[in-house]
């Protein structure tokens, strides 16, 4: 298996939220297919998301947040005051 393209984070926003998907999904002990299974989408758009190719849309976001990062004070798209990201993408006052 060839190793995973490596993204500039600084390249653009959908190879920052790749790079920090990946890195959560990683972190969380799943596979591309094992998260896809979960949302449920295809593997192969979860791929487009940590290639930078595609972002996803806010129900997707969303999902991935909660099954990511269930307890954090920073989803993918940003940091939240109550672990939650409103629908901007910014956190709630």
């Amino acid at each position: 298996m060839p190793a995973p393209k490596e993204l500039d984070p600084s390249a653009s926003l959908p190879a920052l939220y790749g790079v920090k998907l990946r890195k959560l999904r990683v972190r969380a002990g799943f596979t591309q297919r094992g998260l896809g299974d979960l949302i449920p989408i295809a593997h192969s758009r979860i791929a487009q998301f940590e290639l930078g190719e595609e972002t996803p849309p806010e129900d997707v976001n969303t999902r991935l947040d909660e099954i990511l990062e269930p307890t954090a004070t920073w989803s993918i798209c940003g940091p939240t005051s109550s672990g939650r990201r409103s629908r901007t993408g910014h956190g709630s006052s």
